[in-house]
C-alpha cells in the first residue's frame, strides 16, 4: 500500500515514478504538458485515470471518471511546499503544507546516489518508437525497486509507458496519452480564494517504498 501511495504522488511529480531518482543520469525529458495517465496494478483490478497539467515545479491532478474529468482536483507547487485539494461542489478548498524533501532539488539530489541507469534496448510502447531504460532504485534501508521505461523518440523522450516492479514483486504499469508537449495555462495552478489551511501535522511526507 505504501509502495501504491509513493507511485501516485511521483508519478505526477517529476513525469514518472522512477526517473525522478535517475534523472542527472537521463537524457532530458520534458517538463511542461497535459497528458493522460491510465495506472494499473498486479495487485488490484482497480484501473486509475488522472489528467495532469505539469509545468516546471506546478502540477495539477484531476481523476477521470468515465472519460470524463471529476470536479475535485489537486495542486502541487514543489517550491513553494504548498499543496491544494480543492471540491468545487462542496464548496472546498484545503491548503497543505509539503515537506521541503518534495522538491525537484532534493529528490534529484537523493536519487543521483540512490539509482542505477542501464540501456534497455529499443522498442514501441503507445504507437511511439522509443529508447528502453532500465532503472534500480537501491534505498538506504529496505529492498530495491525497477522499472523499465519507455521514451518517445517523437515526443522528445517523454516516458509513455513505465513498468515498475516494487520490492515484493508487485509490478504497477503506466501509461500516458493525449500528450501535449505545451505549458498549461497558468490559471490552472491558481490558489482558489477560499483555500483554508489544513491542521498542521508537520507538513506531507512522502513515504519510501
Amino acid at each position: 500500500m505504501r509502495f501504491q501511495h509513493t507511485l501516485m504522488i511521483f508519478a505526477g511529480l517529476i513525469l514518472s515514478a522512477i526517473p525522478v531518482w535517475a534523472q542527472a543520469k537521463f537524457p532530458s525529458v520534458p517538463t511542461a504538458y497535459t497528458a493522460t495517465m491510465v495506472m494499473r496494478s498486479s495487485t488490484t483490478s482497480r484501473e486509475v485515470v488522472q489528467k495532469i497539467y505539469r509545468n516546471g515545479d506546478e502540477l495539477r491532478t484531476q481523476l477521470e471518471m468515465n472519460g470524463k474529468p471529476s470536479a475535485s482536483y489537486s495542486v502541487v507547487l514543489m517550491d513553494r511546499h504548498q499543496a491544494y485539494m480543492v471540491m468545487p461542489q462542496a464548496h472546498m478548498c484545503m491548503s497543505i503544507p509539503l515537506s521541503p524533501q518534495l522538491s525537484s532539488a532534493a529528490l534529484m539530489q537523493e536519487g543521483e546516489s540512490m539509482s542505477s541507469v542501464a540501456d534497455a534496448g529499443a522498442g514501441t510502447a503507445q504507437g511511439h518508437l522509443c529508447d528502453i531504460k532500465q532503472v534500480v532504485y537501491h534505498p538506504k534501508q529496505g529492498m530495491p525497486s525497477s522499472a523499465r521505461i519507455w521514451l518517445a523518440k517523437d515526443l522528445r523522450n517523454f516516458p509513455v509507458k513505465e513498468v515498475i516492479t516494487g520490492p515484493h514483486g508487485e509490478t504497477t504499469t503506466i501509461t500516458y496519452k493525449d500528450i501535449q508537449l505545451n505549458a498549461p495555462d497558468a490559471s490552472l495552478f491558481a490558489k482558489p480564494s477560499n483555500c483554508r489551511a489544513m491542521p498542521s501535522f508537520g507538513g506531507m511526507h512522502v513515504p519510501r517504498p
